[in-house]
């Protein structure tokens, strides 16, 4: 099993701020860049630590905190003090992910078939 990841499969991706953006973004996202958006180092090539062990984290985070939320995006810190979770998103994306879209679509059918029956008996 692979324990680390090089950066040049990750995104970094940033997004616009303020209200002015809000209605007129871009929903594409940037190319994957090669340096750091806010050091300026250059991250390809580099490789992470313990990816499995971050990967291990998030699960442990999301089953402990959102046991009946079926998805969420988890930002890890990798950081010289060592790793953190940042946050999570709700609304997490796939920009740039490379990922089983047949069995993505149908896990999200599923869940909102769920949903609805679960509202129509209220």
């Amino acid at each position: 099993t692979h324990t680390h990841t090089p950066f040049s499969h990750l995104a970094l991706i940033r997004y616009k701020l303020g209200l002015q953006h809000l209605l007129h973004g871009d929903l594409d996202a940037p190319p994957p860049t090669t340096t750091h958006p806010d050091t300026g180092r250059a991250v390809t090539g580099e490789v992470l630590p313990d990816v499995q062990g971050m990967m291990r984290m998030a699960v442990d985070m999301h089953f402990a905190l959102l046991p009946d939320v079926p998805l969420a995006g988890w930002d890890v810190a990798v950081t010289e003090d060592g790793v953190f979770m940042l946050e999570v998103n709700l609304s997490c994306n796939f920009f740039q992910g490379s990922f089983n879209k047949a069995h993505y679509y149908a896990f999200v059918h599923e869940v909102l078939l769920l949903v609805d029956g679960g509202l129509q008996k209220h």
